[in-house]
């Protein structure tokens, strides 16, 4: 009797705190039921928290733009309206308590930073990503898009070939040979570091899921937590092999330049900035690991998971897939020859093809971040404090988008008055002053591999039974086999 007793005080009390915190002007996502609000949205795996995202975003569009989603105890404001969503992407730069989930992982590093930390990473970093830096990189991504080729020529020989694996081992192989200078190889020990980014990303998506994990005592009494500290560390087996690396390549440059035999390079890469530094300011060993984890883990992912969504988006629609290879022919010629840093710019129809991409099919489709003040949109207030949460995917879809916003239509890039005339309508690569340092890295490596693939494949594909899920990013949840039919 006392417990029931207990039970129906504490449902009483969660009543009310639920209608209190309802009591907004803001318009209430469909699905609301008393007490638990929408948090029964979030009971399921990877793919039920995708359709939770996707629904979300689709109600902020039909109401308005914003919504509110009750999650436990707390109010979260979906916003998808172009403008209000960059009002909060640039009006407040801290990020919701959930990045801290990774605390253990990748700390402070640039996606989970917060403040003038953040800044100060940025401002650093960014010489990184120069053009004159992507240009010195152009004969890394011709490389690794060769390599890529040889390895689906033996695969191809036996059936369909999983394309996600490939991709991913490539992505890999690239970043550490542009940013950290990484040549040699080492297939086992990478395949087991991706593996284990996998692994610890649908578990930050399952403690995500649940809100008694959400406490810290709760967590590490379970065995998620036991499982996320393994997977850690075989992870910082990767970051301490690229530190240890650029440490001993700079000291070996600095002896040889003592002996008169080397000089200085304008040119600075990540690591460089991140073991050197830049005009007197250094990381700490801490910032520096942070960095580097970040990067290895976000740059090869989030760029490998999208080439396979592309490839099989052309693999969809074959009309599409022949202007592309049209668009090779014309800007590359017919010969095997490297992509030089002047063809990038005109291969305007495979640019819009990755965009087109990113619009429907967005890496991040959500931002989550935390109000520091109030925060005045075009219709309603945000007070101080709430949980906001970007929807990338409403916002990439919304009805500024036109009638055909669910369309997969590259063209829509290269037509007068084919795009909205807000550019804060598209974040394929997240919105505001926190979108990715790494975008103009990522379009011409993907641009680089589309031409060494299509100029020698047909490829054929089907999307429409792809289904996919969210863990900590966007992913397709089955195995993504490509059909490839040479062309010569």
């Amino acid at each position: 009797m006392f417990i029931l007793i207990v039970l129906v005080v504490v449902c009483v009390v969660l009543l009310f705190y639920s209608i209190k915190k309802s009591n907004s002007n803001v318009p209430l996502c469909d699905n609301y039921l008393p007490v638990i609000g929408h948090t029964h949205m979030l009971i399921g795996g990877g793919k039920k928290l995708l359709r939770t995202v996707k629904y979300a975003c689709e109600e902020a569009n039909k109401k308005g733009g914003v919504v509110i989603l009750q999650l436990g105890l707390e109010n979260y404001y979906v916003i998808t309206d172009p403008e209000d969503n960059l009002t909060v992407a640039n009006g407040e730069l801290q990020k919701h308590y959930f990045y801290q989930f990774t605390s253990n992982w990748v700390g402070d590093g640039l996606v989970t930073s917060a403040g003038e930390t953040w800044k100060r990473h940025r401002k650093l970093l960014n010489p990184a990503f120069s053009q004159q830096m992507l240009n010195i990189y152009t004969a890394v991504f011709n490389r690794e898009s060769r390599n890529l080729i040889s390895a689906i020529e033996i695969q191809m020989k036996s059936g369909p070939v999983l394309i996600t694996a490939a991709f991913k081992e490539m992505a890999l192989k690239t970043l550490l040979s542009t940013a950290f200078g990484i040549e040699e190889e080492e297939c086992d020990f990478n395949q087991k570091y991706m593996h284990a980014v996998d692994e610890l990303m649908a578990v930050l998506t399952r403690r995500l899921q649940n809100i008694l994990l959400h406490n810290s005592f709760i967590y590490k009494l379970s065995a998620l937590k036991k499982k996320e500290d393994e997977l850690i560390e075989t992870i910082m087996a990767m970051s301490n092999k690229a530190i240890n690396s650029k440490r001993r390549a700079l000291k070996n440059k600095q002896e040889s330049h003592e002996n008169g035999c080397a000089s200085e390079k304008k040119t600075q890469s990540l690591s460089d900035l991140l073991l050197k530094g830049l005009d007197d300011e250094a990381f700490t060993d801490k910032e520096i690991r942070n960095e580097v984890d970040t990067f290895i883990a976000a740059g090869s992912h989030t760029s490998s998971q999208l080439m396979t969504v592309v490839v099989m988006v052309l693999g969809s629609y074959p009309e599409i897939q022949d202007k592309v290879y049209q668009e090779i022919k014309s800007v590359c010629g017919d010969s095997d020859a490297d992509v030089d840093k002047l063809q990038h710019p005109r291969l305007v129809y495979t640019e819009a093809v990755l965009k087109e991409t990113l619009r429907l099919y967005p890496i991040a489709p959500v931002v989550l971040r935390k109000t520091e003040n109030e925060i005045k949109l075009k219709n309603y207030t945000i007070p101080a404090n709430s949980n906001c949460l970007l929807g990338i995917y409403g916002l990439n879809r919304h009805p500024v988008w036109g009638p055909d916003a669910h369309t997969f239509r590259p063209e829509r890039w290269l037509e007068p008055g084919g795009v909205p005339d807000d550019p804060n309508a598209f974040a394929g690569f997240s919105v505001g002053k926190r979108n990715c340092i790494g975008k103009t890295y990522a379009l011409i490596s993907m641009k680089t591999t589309l031409v060494h693939l299509v100029r020698r494949y047909k490829v054929t594909a089907d999307i429409s039974k792809i289904e996919f899920k969210m863990d900590v990013i966007m992913v397709p949840s089955d195995n993504c086999y490509v059909k490839f039919e040479s062309r010569k």
